[in-house]
C-alpha cells in the first residue's frame, strides 16, 4: 500500500467532498424522501438543477476517484485538488 500517497489522497479528498456537500444519492435520501411522500425518481428530479450535470452523483462517482488517488497508478500527481462536484466548484 502506498501509504505516502494515501496521505496525500485524504488531503486532496476533503475539499472535494466539502464541495460535493450531499450531492450523493444514498438510501438515506431514498428513505427521507419516501417519508415526504415523494418517489426515487421524483426525488432525482427536484434535485436536477443543483449542479451543472443535472443530477446528483450515484456512491460510485465519488468512490472511484478517491480510489484511483490513493493507488500506485497516481504517485505521481501532487499538490493536485481534483474536485469531484459536477462543476459546483466553478459557478
Amino acid at each position: 500500500m502506498n501509504v505516502l500517497g494515501t496521505a496525500f489522497c485524504c488531503k486532496a479528498a476533503v475539499p472535494a467532498l466539502r464541495a460535493a456537500g450531499g450531492g450523493t444519492i444514498v438510501p438515506y435520501h431514498v428513505r427521507r424522501a419516501a417519508g415526504q411522500g415523494q418517489s426515487e425518481a421524483q426525488l432525482r428530479r427536484r434535485t436536477a438543477n443543483e449542479n451543472r450535470l443535472g443530477r446528483w452523483a450515484e456512491p460510485r462517482e465519488i468512490a472511484q476517484p478517491i480510489l484511483f488517488l490513493s493507488c500506485e497508478e497516481s504517485s505521481y500527481i501532487t499538490g493536485a485538488t481534483l474536485m469531484v462536484d459536477a462543476g459546483k466548484s466553478i459557478g
